[in-house]
């Protein structure tokens, strides 16, 4: 009975704990978006990835790719290769 209710806690502990950083990683990625579509304004133009132990949480295209011609950066979706 002691050894299911330490596993019970431990996996709510984990679950929990988890389940928190998720939130505070989702509250980065607005802050983080923010900033940089507040940069686009001021004519920052690229592509930014920002990955968090391998999983991407950021993929987005900001800007002209041609400013003379006012082509936006295209929002393409990358592939990871790991090798």
């Amino acid at each position: 009975m002691k050894r299911i209710s330490i596993a019970t806690i431990m996996t709510l502990f984990f679950y929990t704990t988890s389940f928190a950083q998720l939130k505070n990683v989702s509250g980065k990625t607005k802050q983080i978006e923010t900033f940089l579509s507040e940069f686009e304004k001021v004519g920052f133009s690229g592509t930014v990835l920002v990955e968090l132990n391998g999983n991407k949480v950021i993929s987005k295209g900001y800007g002209y790719r041609n400013a003379a011609l006012k082509e936006k950066t295209r929002q393409i979706q990358y592939l990871t290769l790991v090798l």
